[in-house]
C-alpha cells in the first residue's frame, strides 16, 4: 500500500511539534510493522535540514494547484489513498483541488483534524501584550485581533458559526473519510459545517511520542518541579494564565522549595519572559527550545492552560512519564486523557484558584501525587504507537479500492 501524506509544511528536524510529529511519527510505524510507503507533499518549506528514511518521496505542491504536477506524482508512485493533515485556512480552501485529482483517479481521500472545532474563536488576548508589543515595536494587528476577540466573545460567538462554516465544511465534503481526535468533537463539528450526517466520521487520537514508561522507583525520584511544555503561542496556550497561578503558589512560604519550568519556545517568548519579571517570580525558569523527555523524567506535576488543543501530546508524554497532569476544562478530547482525581485534575475553565488547590494538592501529598503517577502511566498505555497504527491500518483498509 502506498500512501501519500498532505502537510502544511515541509516535515523537518527542527520542526517536529504538532502535526509533522504526529507525521513521522505515524510514518515510522506504517513502514517499519506494516511495510506501507508512506510519501510526502507539503505547502510550505523550510531551512531546517529533512528527516531522513522517513518519506519515500517528496513533492511541493503549489497554491492554486498545479493539477498535471500532482496527477503525475500520483500516478508515478501509484498511490493508493490520499491523507491530508493540512491546517491553515487558505490551504483547507485548496482541498477541493486536491479532491478533483482524487476523485479523476479514483484515489480515496482521508482528512484529519488536528485540534478542537471552534478553536479560532477560543484564542484570547490581553492589554498587557498590546502594551508589550507596542513598547517593544512589534506587530499589533493580531494582538488587537484578539484582545477584541476576547473582550466581545460573547457577541463574537453568534456569528463564529457561520463565519468558519465554509472553512470546515469543504475539506468534509472533500473526503471519503474525515478523522477527528476525539468522538467528542463530532457533534461541534457538524454544527459549525452545518452538517447532520456524522458516517463519514472516525475518531483516533494521537501516537505517544515515546516508547518508555516511567517505573516506580523513577517516580519516586522525582524532584519538586513543576513544569509546563509548549510552543510559547499565549493566544492559544494562555501560558500567560499560568504565570498567574505560579505567582499565587509562590506566595505560600510551605512551597518555597518547589520550582517551575517552561521548555519550548515561539512567538511570545520575550514577552512571557517580561511577564513573569513583573509578576516578580523567583522561581520560575525558561528552558527555551529542548529535547523535553529529560524534563518530563524529573517533574512531578504538569500544567496546561490552554485555551483548546486537539489532543495535547505533552498530556501523554507527561502521563507516560509519571508526571501529573492538571488543566483547564477548554476541550473535549481532555477527558479522554485524564480521569479526574485518578491520573491528574481537569478544572473547570479559568477557575484559577480551583487550579492553584489542586496543584497545591499535589504538592502537599506524595503519596497521592505518586499514586496519581502511576495511574497516569498505565492509562498513557492506551496511545502506544502499536494501537494508534493499528487504527489507521484499519481504517485505511477498509476505504482502499478493491
Amino acid at each position: 500500500m502506498n500512501i501519500l501524506f498532505i502537510n502544511t509544511a515541509n516535515v523537518s528536524e527542527g520542526s517536529l511539534g504538532g502535526v509533522n510529529r504526529v507525521s513521522q511519527v505515524l510514518a515510522k510505524a506504517l513502514t517499519k510493522k506494516y511495510g506501507i510507503k508512506v510519501f510526502l507533499a507539503y505547502y510550505y518549506t523550510n531551512n531546517m535540514p529533512k528527516t531522513q528514511g522517513v518519506f519515500e518521496k517528496r513533492i511541493q505542491l503549489n497554491l492554486p494547484l498545479n493539477k498535471d504536477n500532482f496527477k503525475h506524482f500520483l500516478l508515478e508512485n501509484q498511490i493508493d489513498i490520499i491523507h491530508t493533515n493540512v491546517c491553515k485556512r487558505e490551504l483547507w480552501l485548496a482541498s477541493p483541488q486536491v479532491y478533483a485529482v482524487a476523485q479523476e483517479l479514483k484515489i480515496p481521500m482521508v482528512f484529519q483534524f488536528h485540534m478542537s472545532p471552534m478553536f479560532e474563536y477560543k484564542m484570547v488576548g490581553s492589554w498587557e501584550r498590546v502594551k508589550f508589543a507596542v513598547c517593544n515595536r512589534k506587530p499589533v494587528k493580531a494582538e488587537l485581533h484578539y484582545l477584541i476577540l476576547s473582550k466581545f466573545r460573547s457577541v463574537i460567538g453568534l456569528f463564529a458559526r457561520f463565519l468558519l462554516r465554509k472553512k470546515y465544511l469543504l475539506p468534509y465534503q472533500s473526503c471519503e473519510t474525515a478523522v477527528l481526535l476525539s468522538k467528542s468533537f463530532f457533534s461541534e463539528y457538524t454544527k459549525i459545517a452545518g452538517i447532520k450526517d456524522t458516517g463519514k466520521f472516525k475518531a483516533i487520537g494521537n501516537a505517544l511520542s515515546f516508547e518508555e514508561f516511567a517505573t516506580l522507583d523513577e517516580i519516586k525520584q522525582k524532584q519538586k518541579e513543576v513544569l509546563i511544555v509548549c510552543r510559547l503561542d499565549d493566544f492559544l496556550k494562555n501560558i500567560s494564565l499560568a504565570l498567574k497561578v505560579w505567582q499565587k503558589i509562590e506566595q505560600k512560604p510551605e512551597f518555597n522549595d518547589w520550582k517551575f519550568t517552561i521548555v519550548g519556545t515561539g512567538q511570545d517568548f520575550e514577552f512571557l519572559q517580561y511577564y513573569a519579571k513583573k509578576l516578580k517570580l523567583q522561581r520560575c525558569s525558561f528552558a527555551g527550545f529542548q529535547n523535553p523527555l529529560e524534563y518530563y523524567k524529573r517533574a512531578g506535576i504538569f500544567m496546561m492552560t490552554s485555551t483548546a488543543e486537539g489532543f495535547a501530546m505533552t498530556i501523554t508524554e507527561a502521563t507516560s512519564n509519571g508526571c501529573v497532569p492538571v488543566a483547564f476544562d477548554t476541550y473535549g478530547a481532555l477527558h479522554d486523557l485524564i480521569k479526574d482525581g485518578e491520573n491528574g485534575f481537569i478544572i473547570p475553565a479559568n477557575k484559577i484558584s480551583a487550579y492553584v488547590d489542586a496543584v497545591c494538592k499535589l504538592m502537599k501529598d506524595n503519596e497521592m501525587r505518586e499514586t496519581m503517577a502511576q495511574n497516569a502511566v498505565e492509562s498513557s498505555k492506551n496511545w502506544t504507537v502499536e494501537k494508534i497504527t493499528e487504527k489507521w491500518v484499519k481504517l485505511y483498509e477498509n476505504i482502499k479500492p478493491t
